[in-house]
Parts: structure tokens; C-alpha cells; sequence
């Protein structure tokens, strides 16, 4: 009973229950959008989801979606898209690629750190970024889920957005 509880507390305290990715509105709604007067940019951020993997696995990760672009408008020539990703694989996975059914996309390593806590137990943490292309997310929108292979030359990891939640992040740029 103990192990349950201290998930769903931690669970609770990620913020893991604060969005319903299925719910293409909530997401909109919460999806952050906001003028740099000084930039002239608009910029959009998705709320932050985590996922985990089995359980004890010590697997998980928790991403979001940016937006920026001069107009405000998502079919913008100016419209940049990333994926924002942060995995925690229990050790070091050296990502450095990002594909999709064969197709590769641009990756930003963004930061890495090992962060470690009582009775010597370390998380490793890899954030990256993946540029996407308006049209692309579109695409992607359409499917049940996108899914994108991290990969590194240790390890790596299918990362799944569900399509809802991508369609709510476009449609609050309109």
C-alpha cells in the first residue's frame, strides 16, 4: 500500500493530473500564448506532461510544445515549431537523433544532468528539443499519436503525443 500512495503523491506533485491530453479544448485553453513587444514575436507553450514508464522502471519523460512566430498565425512562412523533451532512461543515453517513421528531424541537445538523492540513488536527465515544421505537426495531428524515436548510442526511447493534444496546441494559435 505504501509504494502506491507515494507514487500517486508524486504523481499529484509532477503535475502529471493536471491536464487531459485527450482534450483537444483543455489543452488549448491551457496552452500559454504571449507577445514579446520587443522581439515582435508571439510566442506559444503547451502544458508540460509527464509520462512514465512500467513501474520501478526508473523510465520516464515529460515533454511539451513551443511555438514562435511574427504573426501570431500557425501557417505562418515564419512559424517555428519544437518539441521540447526531457527522458530520464536511469543512465546516460547520448540521444543525438530524432525519427519518425524513417524520417529524421532536427534535434537541439539542450541540457544534461545527473541529479542524486538520498541512499545514493542518481536520475539521469537528457532534455532536447526537435524542430518540426508547421506542416508537419499538422500531419502528425491527424494520427491517433505521434511518435518519435529518440536515439542515442546507448540507449533510446519512442516518445507518443496524442494527436489531440497537438491539434489543441495549433488551434490555440488561431
Amino acid at each position: 500500500m505504501k509504494p502506491i500512495l507515494i507514487v500517486f503523491i508524486v504523481l499529484s506533485l509532477t503535475g502529471c493530473f493536471s491536464v487531459n491530453v485527450k482534450d483537444t479544448n483543455e489543452i488549448k485553453t491551457e496552452t500559454t500564448k504571449t507577445y514579446d513587444e520587443h522581439q515582435e514575436v508571439w510566442y506559444l507553450e503547451s502544458p508540460d506532461v509527464l509520462v512514465f514508464g512500467e513501474f520501478f522502471s526508473g523510465i520516464s519523460y515529460n515533454y511539451y510544445l513551443q511555438g514562435w512566430s511574427k504573426t501570431g498565425y500557425f501557417h505562418s512562412s515564419e512559424t517555428i515549431i519544437q518539441l521540447h523533451v526531457e527522458v530520464n532512461l536511469g543512465n546516460w543515453a547520448y540521444i543525438d537523433s530524432a525519427y519518425s517513421y524513417g524520417e529524421s528531424f532536427h534535434l537541439n541537445k539542450i541540457d544534461s544532468e545527473v541529479s542524486c538523492g538520498g541512499e545514493g540513488a542518481c536520475y539521469v536527465t537528457e532534455e532536447v528539443g526537435i524542430i518540426l515544421t508547421p506542416k508537419k505537426l499538422e500531419e502528425m495531428s491527424k494520427k491517433a499519436t505521434m511518435d518519435i524515436k529518440l536515439g542515442g548510442s546507448a540507449n533510446s526511447i519512442v516518445v507518443e503525443i496524442p494527436g489531440t493534444y497537438i491539434r489543441g496546441f495549433i488551434a490555440a494559435f488561431k
